[in-house]
C-alpha cells in the first residue's frame, strides 16, 4: 500500500532478541511466516541475488568439504605428526598439513616420506586436497641447523618470517575451504617451545578467528633439566595468552605403555611413546574431520565456545580408548574413562567438555550414560558439555577436557632459571 513502511528483517530481529526467548502459547510474534516472507524477498527481486559475501560462498558449495589445517612446530611434532599420517594416510590426503621447523634437515627427512605417502595416495586412488608442489610448499624451513635447545633462538628465527608465514597459513585456510585449525608443538627444544605458542594465538586470532583452533603440546620426560625448565617456560608463555592446549605429556604415556624409567631405555619410551600420540592427534583430526557424520550436529563454533568457556588460565587433557566390537566398549568403556588422562593435574572449579562416541550402532543407553558420567565426574554444566556420536566404522571414544590447574602438573615442571 501506498506509504506503508517497508518489512525491515534486521530490525525485526532485534525486536525478537530484545522480548523474551520463547511466546507463550497463543502469542502472536508480529513477524511474518516463511510463505509471506518469500513473497515479499521475490517482489523485492533477491531471491535472484544475495549479498556477495554469500554469493562467493554459494559459487564454491561444490568444492566445499570438512577439512583442517594442521601446523606441526618444531622437529619434535613434525615428526609426530609424520608419523599419524604414515598410520592413518586418509588424513594426510584429507587436510592441509604445514610443517615448520628451524632445522632444514628435519623437513627434508618429512618431505621425502611425504612425497612417498602421496605416491601411495596416488596410486590407491585417493584424490588429494593438495597437490605434491602444493604440500612441497607447506614445509617452511626458518632455519638450516635447528635453534640449539635455546627456545629465544629459536623464536628470534621465527620473528625474521613470521608475518609472511601467517599470510600463508591464512591463504591456505581460505583457499582450500578449511573449517578449523590444529597446531602441534612439542615443549622442551628449541622451536616448538615458545614458537608454538606464538603461532597458534596467531592462527586463532589471525587466520581462524571464527572458527575453532585446538593447541596440542607434548610435554617431555622429567630426565633432562635442560628440557624440564624450557617445557616450563612454553608451558607458562601458553597460559598467560589464553591458549588452554591440550596437554600430552610423556609421563602419562609412559605410564600408559608401562615404561618405567628404571627399567626400560628412554629412546624406547619416546619410540613407543611417538606411536602413542600418534594415534592420539590422528583420532583427534579424524572425528573431527567427520563432524557432518555425527549426531547431534554441531559446528567448529561450538568447540571453540567450550575452550573459551574454561577458566582463562586453564590447560586441557585427552583421553582416548579404541575397542574391537561393541560387547567391549560396553563392558570397559567406564574404566577406561577413569584410568588414564594425557596429563595429571587437579581439577579448578570450571570445566569443559567435548567426547567424541565413535560407532555406527552405539545404543542411545550408552550415549546417554557417558553424556551424564562426564557431567557427575567432571562437574561439566549441561551448557559446557558437547557428546557427538560419530557414525562412521570402528569403537572409540575421544574425550577433551578443560579446566585443569597448570600450575599443579605432576610430576611437576622445574622452574625456570
Amino acid at each position: 500500500m501506498p506509504g506503508e513502511r517497508e518489512w525491515d528483517v534486521e530490525e525485526e530481529i532485534d525486536k525478537v532478541l530484545s522480548q523474551r526467548a520463547r511466546p507463550q502459547e497463543g502469542e502472536e510474534t508480529g513477524l511474518p511466516t516463511i510463505e509471506e516472507m518469500a513473497a515479499i524477498e521475490e517482489r523485492r527481486g533477491a531471491w535472484y541475488r544475495m549479498p556477495e559475501e554469500i554469493e562467493r560462498l554459494r559459487e564454491r558449495l561444490g568444492q566445499m568439504r570438512s577439512k583442517l589445517l594442521i601446523v606441526a612446530v618444531g622437529s619434535g611434532a613434525c615428526m609426530m605428526m609424520l608419523h599419524a599420517f604414515e598410520k592413518h594416510l586418509d588424513l594426510l590426503v584429507g587436510n592441509v598439513p604445514v610443517f615448520i621447523d628451524t632445522n632444514v634437515y628435519t623437513l627434508s627427512d618429512v618431505w621425502d616420506r611425504l612425497s612417498d605417502l602421496m605416491q601411495q595416495a596416488t596410486d590407491t586412488g585417493f584424490r588429494p586436497v593438495l597437490t605434491q608442489e602444493q604440500l612441497y610448499k607447506n614445509l617452511i624451513p626458518i632455519g638450516k641447523f635447528g635453534a640449539k635447545k635455546d627456545p629465544r633462538l629459536g623464536l628470534q628465527m621465527f620473528r625474521a618470517y613470521a608475518n609472511a608465514i601467517v599470510r600463508c597459513l591464512k591463504h591456505q585456510f581460505d583457499r582450500f575451504g578449511c573449517e578449523g585449525a590444529v597446531v602441534v608443538a612439542s615443549e622442551g627444544g628449541g622451536t616448538g617451545t615458545l614458537v608454538g605458542p606464538v603461532l597458534a594465538k596467531a592462527v586463532a586470532t589471525m587466520v581462524a578467528r571464527n572458527t575453532a583452533t585446538l593447541f596440542v603440546m607434548t610435554l617431555p620426560l622429567r630426565i633432562n633439566p635442560k628440557d624440564i625448565a624450557n617445557a616450563r617456560e612454553g608451558l607458562d608463555l601458553a597460559v598467560s595468552q589464553r591458549l588452554r592446549p591440550i596437554v600430552i605429556d610423556i609421563e602419562c604415556v609412559a605410564e600408559a605403555l608401562k615404561m618405567g624409567k628404571k627399567k626400560v631405555a628412554e629412546i624406547d619410551i619416546y619410540k613407543k611413546g611417538k606411536d602413542l600420540i600418534a594415534t592420539l592427534l590422528a583420532s583427534m583430526v579424524n572425528v573431527l574431520t567427520h563432524r557432518l557424520d555425527s549426531i547431534p550436529p554441531y559446528d567448529f563454533g561450538n568447540i571453540d565456545t567450550l575452550i573459551k568457556n574454561a577458566p582463562d588460565n586453564a590447560i586441557g587433557c585427552m583421553m582416548h580408548a579404541s575397542y574391537k566390537n561393541l560387547k567391549e566398549m560396553e563392558k570397559n568403556w567406564r574404566t577406561d574413562m577413569m584410568v588414564w588422562q594425557s596429563v595429571r593435574a587437579r581439577m579448578m572449579d570450571k570445566a569443559t567438555c567435548v567426547s567424541f562416541l565413535v560407532g555406527r550402532d552405539i545404543p542411545e543407553k550408552l550415549h546417554q550414560d557417558l553424556t551424564k558420567f562426564l557431567m557427575r565426574r567432571y562437574a561439566v554444566g549441561q551448557d559446557d558439555l558437547l557428546v557427538p556420536l560419530v557414525n562412521i566404522d570402528g569403537y572409540e571414544i575421544l574425550t577433551l577436557l578443560w579446566g585443569l590447574d597448570p600450575m599443579t602438573v605432576a610430576p611437576p615442571l622445574s622452574s625456570r632459571r
